[in-house]
């Protein structure tokens, strides 16, 4: 009937308070953290608590310790999730490549709905040069590595555009891995085109505000693009499209 308490170490409940100061606002990244001796005043604790719930903090990527010049919050950190997913993804060999898009189907089309909804007209007009910058470098016979930069911009600007900070959150930690797919899969011939081509329509349908119309154009999109993945693979394996 009656459990023991656990006892609560200082330093978790400074991390505790230092974590919701964060989350409320009050301290905002590029903020500077007082020193360790203000923060243990201020808090009634040790500076030995202090030591250790900053280094908690540090490891979490809540904060960052600059030599010579203090602690200061820190940007929030996709690392960690974008390592586990590009590991994931790695150990699941050819597959992996069809996960990724399986993941962009279930996630995009939804994000492609929301900018719709809420870009602004500097969203848009960011969208449409994304778009038409991918256009020049094909026309130009840039390299793929121009050509992919500029596809992942537009779909990540797309993201920015729903004006949700977890949706941007969540592309930034897969940003890496879409690079990489997007290198093979250019090798395709038309690919690179016809993902241009989607980008104008979905641009121009973002721009008139037309949600539906949005996820249904991002949809093809993604049907398009798990095509040109798996001709891809075909011509690894050494097949034919």
């Amino acid at each position: 009937m009656y459990e023991p308490i656990e006892p609560v170490r200082l330093s978790e409940v400074v991390v505790e308070r230092l974590q919701q100061l964060v989350i409320g606002g009050q301290l905002k990244e590029g903020d500077r953290l007082p020193s360790e001796a203000d923060l243990a005043r201020q808090f009634g604790v040790s500076r030995t608590a202090i030591r250790e719930a900053i280094r908690s903090l540090v490891e979490q990527g809540v904060v960052v310790v600059r030599q010579g010049s203090g602690t200061y919050v820190d940007r929030p950190d996709q690392r960690p999730l974008q390592r586990t997913l590009s590991w994931l993804a790695r150990t699941q060999g050819a597959e992996g490549d069809k996960y990724l898009v399986e993941l962009r189907q279930l996630l995009e089309p939804g994000v492609c709905a929301l900018a719709a909804v809420r870009a602004t007209e500097e969203d848009v007009a960011k969208m449409k040069e994304a778009a038409a910058e991918m256009k020049r470098a094909i026309k130009a016979a840039d390299s793929t590595e121009i050509i992919v930069d500029a596809d992942l911009r537009f779909h990540q600007l797309i993201g920015e555009a729903s004006q949700n900070p977890l949706v941007g959150a969540l592309l930034d930690s897969i940003a890496d891995l879409l690079r990489m797919q997007r290198l093979h899969y250019s090798s395709v011939p038309g690919a690179p085109e016809r993902a241009q081509r989607y980008h104008d329509e979905i641009a121009k349908i973002v721009a008139l505000h037309k949600p539906d119309e949005a996820y249904h154009a991002m949809q093809a999109h993604l049907r398009q693009v798990m095509h040109d993945v798996e001709g891809a693979q075909r011509v690894m394996e050494g097949g034919e499209l």
